[in-house]
Formats: C-alpha cells, sequence, structure tokens
C-alpha cells in the first residue's frame, strides 16, 4: 500500500505559507493548509488533497482541537512546517511591549505548541520532518527590528534544542533562513515603521528619527531586489525529502553575506559595517 505524504503548514493563507503549500501539492503532497480563523484563504488552491484547518496556535484549546481533526482524518504527520508569524517593528525601547509579547507568542511559543501537538503523528510516520521557517533576523540583529530579531533568536534556540532532543526518534529539524523575501509583509514593513515612529512619544522620536529613517529606506531599497519566494519554497521542499538534510538552510545572497559577516568579523567590526551600509556612520 502506498502511504500518502501528509505535512501541516502554518501560516499557509499568506506569503512563503502560501507559495510552499502550492508547491508541495505540486509534488504530490497532502497539504494542511493551517490558517488563523481571521484569514482570507481565497487564495489557498481548490484541491482535493488540500484540507484548510482554521485555529489560532497561541489558544491550547485551538490547537488540540485541530490535531484531533489531522489524527481522525490522516493518523500521521511527515511534515510539520512551522511558518506562522508576526513583525513587530521601531526601536526597542519604544515598541509597545504588549505587541512585543504577542510577537513571542505567534512566532515562539506558538511554534512550540503546535510542534508539541505534531510529535505524535510524526513518529508515527517514521522518517519525518520538523521545519521551522526562522530569518537572517534569528542570527543577526538589525536596529529597529530588535525585537523581531528576538523572536527569531529564540526561535532558532527551539531548532537547536528540538535537533538534540529528538535524535534517536527518527525526527530531523531543520531551519530556513531567509534574508528579504518578495512578500507582502516585506513591501509594507517601511510604512508600518513610519507608522510606528508617528505613534511613539515625542522625546523617543527625536533620539530616534534618524536611526528609524534610514531603516526605512534601507527596508525600501531591499524590497526591490528581495530574493523571490520561490527559492525559499524550494529550500522548504528539499529539506523534507532529502535523506540527509542539512540542520539550517540560508537562502538569499543578503542572507549569506551577513551571516558570513557575523561569523568572521568581530563585533565591533560588524557593527560598524551595517551602521555604513545603512547610512548612520557619521
Amino acid at each position: 500500500m502506498i502511504v500518502e505524504r501528509t505535512v501541516l503548514i502554518t501560516g499557509a493563507a499568506s506569503g512563503i505559507g502560501l507559495a510552499t503549500a502550492k508547491l508541495l501539492l505540486a509534488e504530490g503532497w497532502q497539504v494542511i493548509a493551517g490558517v488563523h480563523p481571521n484569514d482570507d484563504t481565497s487564495r489557498l488552491p481548490d484541491d482535493p488533497r488540500l484540507m484548510t484547518l482554521p485555529f489560532d496556535i497561541t489558544d491550547q484549546a485551538q490547537v488540540d482541537q485541530a490535531f484531533q481533526q489531522i489524527q481522525a482524518r490522516h493518523g500521521q504527520l511527515h511534515g510539520l512546517i512551522n511558518n506562522a508569524g508576526i513583525v513587530t517593528v521601531g526601536p526597542l525601547e519604544s515598541a509597545p511591549m504588549a505587541q512585543i509579547q504577542a510577537q513571542f507568542e505567534v512566532n515562539v511559543f506558538g511554534h512550540l505548541r503546535v510542534t508539541r501537538a505534531a510529535l505524535p503523528l510524526l513518529r508515527a510516520a517514521g522518517g519525518a520532518r520538523i521545519i521551522n521557517v526562522s530569518s537572517l533576523m534569528g542570527r543577526v540583529a538589525l536596529p529597529a527590528l530588535g525585537a523581531y530579531s528576538m523572536s527569531k533568536h529564540a526561535l532558532e534556540a527551539l531548532s537547536d534544542g528540538l535537533r538534540l532532543e529528538l535524535q534517536g526518534q527518527n525526527i530531523a529539524v531543520i531551519s530556513i533562513l531567509p534574508g528579504v523575501i518578495g512578500t507582502a509583509m516585506t513591501d509594507a514593513m517601511a510604512d508600518r515603521m513610519r507608522q510606528a515612529m508617528q505613534d511613539t512619544p515625542e522625546g523617543q522620536q527625536r533620539l530616534y528619527s534618524r536611526l528609524v529613517g534610514a531603516m526605512t529606506g534601507a527596508l525600501e531599497r531591499f524590497s526591490t531586489s528581495a530574493t523571490p519566494v520561490d527559492a525559499v519554497t524550494q529550500a522548504i521542499s528539499k529539506a523534507l525529502v532529502t535523506r540527509k538534510p542539512e540542520a539550517r538552510y540560508i537562502v538569499g545572497n543578503d542572507a549569506r553575506g551577513l551571516l558570513m559577516m557575523r561569523r568572521f568579523a568581530p563585533d565591533h567590526i560588524a557593527d560598524g559595517i551595517i551602521r555604513r551600509a545603512l547610512g548612520l556612520h557619521k
């Protein structure tokens, strides 16, 4: 009997998650598209091999209910792609604490919650994969995106811890680290940063206006030369099926360059390179 491969993708209504769902359907996977209950799912394909499953990964009861449905319909999972994520922008001094906490609930605790629920189904499949869609900023922090970097650093630690703990259980854990990717979220980042500064107390605006202005300009430049989303989906597809997957897949020349710099350059030199690239060295 041929066992059909089944994969769950969170955050599948848009961006990287949507593109990954389309690619894996084309490659013959049974795809469970995890979406937030408030998401617009109209762009998901009309395909009998696609199961759209609305649930909030920050709500344990909804996660439990979702996995009861997966258990009843499929009985096992060959892949889990933790992709859902949100971004908080602005300097760490002024970014609203509630937004930072909400970001951790999605980008870290939500993924842990889903992974814990998925593990029995992943073990049942044998040779399963957990893929965490992280970010370049899980390794390299940038100004005015420090809160986002914090959450992605935590996701990198989650990946490392799981990888060590699950060795011997026939479940591989892989982290995907994209740089700037051409998605609607990337395109909207500069405008969100401008709005965040308008909502910042006047005294802090004066302190950070030059830095945020430089970062906003950089984001606009980055978005015009962003790596296509297909590069990320191809890395995810490879990580799902290759016999010996790498612990990390770096996607995009910008990600490779910055990660190399942080790895080999002393911190004060690397900081200077980043500030110079943003026009903040004077």
